[in-house]
């Protein structure tokens, strides 16, 4: 079980759009001596689950802890539009540049996904054959 901050939820997609940080990450001091609490680099869903299903992990089960209140009026205000542009996305990527495949299409739908939208912490499940 690997677990990490969502960087994939409205909130922290808005505050990246807004500001170039995701939630829960921060501009770090120069040139001082400084400990982030934090992790070093927002790693997302499917970067996350491609380097588990390549070093042969199985059954992956993406869930979150709970969902962000704050997600649920951005997701309601923009759930037809990104409907509609994920469309365009899936067909360009599927069609013309052939980037999703059979192999790798549940990965791709996951990632815009109620779940990875409006969860607060990302939990990924995964079996390692023995």
């Amino acid at each position: 079980m690997i677990s990490t901050p969502n960087i994939l939820n409205l909130p922290s997609r808005l505050r990246y759009l807004t500001t170039g940080f995701f939630s829960r990450f921060h501009p770090l001091p120069i040139r001082e001596r400084c400990h982030p609490g934090g992790r070093i680099n927002p790693v997302g869903y499917f970067c996350l689950a491609h380097a588990l299903l390549e070093t042969g992990f199985l059954d992956l089960e993406p869930r979150v802890d709970c969902y962000e209140r704050r997600g649920w009026l951005p997701w309601i205000v923009l759930f037809f539009p990104m409907k509609i542009a994920g469309l365009f996305f899936w067909l360009r990527e599927k069609n013309r540049f052939r980037t999703i495949t059979a192999g790798n299409r549940a990965l791709v739908a996951a990632v815009n996904s109620r779940d990875l939208l409006l969860g607060r912490t990302l939990i990924i499940c995964a079996r390692k054959p023995m």
